[in-house]
C-alpha cells in the first residue's frame, strides 16, 4: 500500500510542476514594457528625450538642473514637484494614440519662471 501511495504522489507532483512549467501565451501573459522618456528640466527648457513614444505605460524620469522646483504635467496628471538639482521619476498610461500637450511648472511663479510647453506624440503600439 505504501509503494501504491507514494506512485500516486509522485504522480501528482509532476502533474503540478509540469502545470507550472507550461509555456504561457505571448499575448496574454506579457505585458508591455514601459517606455522611458528622460526629462531635462532646466530654467529657460523642458526637453524630452522622445517626441514619439508608442501607446501604453510611459515613465518620465525628470532631472530639475533649474534652481526652482518643477513639475510635469501631460495627459490631465502632474508628478510631484522636482527639487532643484534632483532626480524624480513619474509614471503615466496612455491608451490612446494622438498628440499630448505636456507642461513644466515652476514651483513658485515670477518673471524668470515661466511654464515651459509642448507636445508629445503617442502613436500605436505595433
Amino acid at each position: 500500500m505504501n509503494r501504491h501511495f507514494s506512485g500516486v504522489a509522485l504522480a501528482g507532483i509532476a502533474a503540478v510542476s509540469m502545470t507550472l512549467a507550461a509555456p504561457v501565451r505571448a499575448g496574454s501573459a506579457q505585458a508591455a514594457a514601459a517606455t522611458r522618456v528622460s526629462v531635462k528640466i532646466t530654467a529657460r527648457a523642458c526637453k524630452l528625450s522622445r517626441k514619439r513614444v508608442p501607446a501604453g505605460t510611459l515613465v518620465f524620469s525628470l532631472m530639475n538642473r533649474s534652481k526652482v522646483a518643477h513639475s510635469l504635467a501631460i495627459a490631465g496628471r502632474r508628478s510631484r514637484k522636482a527639487k532643484p538639482r534632483r532626480k524624480q521619476t513619474f509614471r503615466v498610461t496612455i491608451r490612446r494614440p494622438g498628440r499630448y500637450p505636456y507642461t513644466c511648472k515652476p514651483g513658485r511663479g515670477g518673471r524668470m519662471t515661466k511654464s515651459k510647453r509642448g507636445t508629445l506624440v503617442v502613436h500605436r503600439r505595433f
